[in-house]
């Protein structure tokens, strides 16, 4: 899983969710190092990572958006 302050991972036509371990983008209200690393990990703390996997995950102090793989309906095994 990737975490990034780098908003070109949020473009869902270049990260698709599936196509991906999972991407964490950090939106923090300031970038001094001190406030990044204590908004990243308390995120951490309060949430289970392993429900985040292939997603596509943008944290705001407001709230948290996240886009999931599609689902395949229908899928039979053969």
């Amino acid at each position: 899983m990737v975490f990034t302050l780098d908003l070109e991972f949020a473009d869902l036509r270049k990260y698709p969710p599936g196509n991906h371990p999972g991407i964490i983008l950090f939106r923090p209200r300031s970038m001094s190092p001190l406030t990044v690393i204590q908004f990243v990990m308390r995120f951490v703390h309060e949430t289970t990572l392993m429900n985040l996997a292939n997603c596509v995950v943008i944290v705001d102090p407001k709230r948290i958006r996240v886009r999931r793989p599609p689902t395949t309906k229908g899928s039979t095994l053969a």
